[in-house]
């Protein structure tokens, strides 16, 4: 909804660009729930490919990542590290 909401309010041939935590995949049950985890923005991250279909699917285009720095946290499951990312996207809405 908040990329919908966003290329509505856009002009035309505006530009987004958004930074955000994403995961390499989908995230343990434990960390999604960790309350800790969410002060930290972390517990909501979607993996990847969602946002970046998210962006798309709202009808933007010309995505790029433009930036991209990864970063480690433990699961809760002992031993276990989730692959999280810090990103920057642009994109841009083209029709009017």
């Amino acid at each position: 909804r908040v990329f919908r909401e966003a290329y509505r309010v856009l002009r035309p041939q505006g530009r987004l660009i958004v930074a955000d935590i994403v995961s390499e995949k989908t995230l343990p049950a434990a960390l999604r729930q960790n309350l800790d985890a969410w002060a930290a923005c972390v517990g909501g991250a979607l993996k990847r490919e969602d946002y970046l279909a998210a962006i798309e699917q709202a009808g933007f285009t010309e995505i790029r990542v433009t930036s991209e720095k990864e970063f480690y946290v433990e699961t809760g499951t002992e031993g276990e590290m989730a692959r999280l990312m810090s990103i920057t996207v642009e994109a841009h809405k083209v029709d009017g």
